[in-house]
C-alpha cells in the first residue's frame, strides 16, 4: 500500500541536488565571494544615527558586518536617554540565516554600546525573518520597526 499523494507542491531537496549543482536555495546565484555584494553606510541626523545596509547579507558577506559594524558604532558614556540607531534596510535584498546572526549581533552590540537599536523599512521577506527572531528572542529586547529619519536637506539659502 503506498502512501497518499500530498497536496502540498514538492519541495526542493536539501542539500543540493545535482540538478542544482552550487545552489543553497531556489532561485539562488551560485556562491562566489568574490562576487558577493554588502555595503555599509553611516549616517547622523540630530540625535540618531542610520546605518545603512545593502546588498546580500549572507553567509560570504555576514563576516564583513559584524568586523564592520564596531568600528562605525561609537560607544556612548551614558546621558539621559540612549538615542536611536536606525538599521536602515531598505536596501538589502537578501537575509539568510548566517547574514541574520550577523544583524542580530550588530543589533545587540549596539544596545550594548549605549544606544536603543531600531530596524526600518525591510523588504517583505527580511521583514518575516526579523519578525521570527524577535518572536524566538533573539533580537534585544524592545526592538521595534521604526520610519527611516529623513536626510537632512540643504541649508537655508543664504
Amino acid at each position: 500500500m503506498s502512501a497518499p499523494a500530498s497536496p502540498h507542491p514538492p519541495r526542493h531537496s536539501y542539500p543540493p541536488t545535482s540538478a542544482e549543482p552550487g545552489r543553497s536555495h531556489p532561485g539562488a546565484r551560485d556562491a562566489d565571494p568574490d562576487e558577493a555584494s554588502l555595503s555599509v553606510s553611516l549616517r547622523a541626523r540630530d540625535t540618531d544615527v542610520v546605518i545603512q545596509i545593502a546588498g546580500e547579507l549572507d553567509l560570504h558577506t555576514g563576516p564583513a558586518l559584524t568586523t564592520a559594524l564596531p568600528a562605525l558604532i561609537p560607544r556612548r558614556n551614558g546621558g539621559a536617554s540612549a538615542p536611536t540607531l536606525v538599521f536602515d534596510l531598505s536596501a538589502l535584498t537578501f537575509l539568510d540565516t548566517t547574514g541574520l546572526a550577523a544583524l542580530t549581533d550588530g543589533l545587540a552590540g549596539a544596545a550594548r554600546r549605549g544606544w536603543h537599536p531600531r530596524y526600518a523599512a525591510p523588504q517583505p521577506h527580511v521583514r518575516m525573518l526579523l519578525t521570527l527572531a524577535i518572536a524566538a528572542g533573539w533580537l534585544p529586547d524592545g526592538l521595534e520597526h521604526t520610519e527611516i529619519p529623513p536626510q537632512p536637506g540643504p541649508g537655508p539659502a543664504p
